[in-house]
């Protein structure tokens, strides 16, 4: 019988806090969607996701007392992007604009590798996707950038909170994982 492998892909870092406040992560961009969470402490945790997370109102999941467990919270998706408008809210131009993407609204995203740096947007919530062109609209503010140059790549980000099911605290460990096997 085959066991499954599992790699680690990126370190998200760790939630901690003393009490029972809850602690959100940075945002970082999806790569295989697969996340293990250790907890480290005598009691359990839980934790929600997505583009703004919310441990009181959103769906979410509880790692057992000093549990080590895999979840499949996300799906990478991206976007070439060949134009971008300087304009408040930012519109994206996909490369093809015969393309579609599979990013939608309600998704966030980060842009990298644009010429002009100040492009490269970290965690921008979706706002609107053209059904025809596919061009992405994103809750920036991109109006007292130069014009937009070269190419880039819109990924979806998420982020991560969590909260101990205490007032003790909590000790979560956040890594992106791929599976093999």
């Amino acid at each position: 019988m085959a066991s499954n492998v599992t790699v680690p892909v990126q370190d998200l870092g760790s939630l901690t806090d003393n009490s029972d406040t809850p602690q959100t992560s940075a945002a970082y961009t999806v790569k295989t969607g697969y996340y293990r969470f250790i907890n480290a402490d005598a009691h359990s945790n839980h934790f929600a996701w997505g583009g703004a997370p919310n441990v009181a109102t959103d769906q979410v999941v509880h790692v057992a007392v000093n549990g080590a467990e895999i979840f499949k919270l996300a799906k990478p998706k991206a976007a070439k992007i060949a134009g971008a408008t300087a304009a408040n809210p930012c519109v994206l131009t996909l490369d093809n604009p015969n393309q579609q993407s599979n990013i939608v609204v309600g998704d966030y995203v980060t842009i990298s590798g644009a010429a002009v740096s100040g492009y490269n947007f970290s965690h921008k919530e979706v706002t609107a996707v053209n059904p025809v062109t596919g061009a992405i609209t994103i809750d920036a503010d991109a109006s007292a950038l130069a014009a937009f140059t070269g190419t880039a790549f819109a990924r979806n980000s998420i982020k991560i909170q969590a909260k101990g099911d205490s007032t003790n605290g909590m000790t979560l460990y956040v890594n992106e994982v791929q599976v093999e096997g």
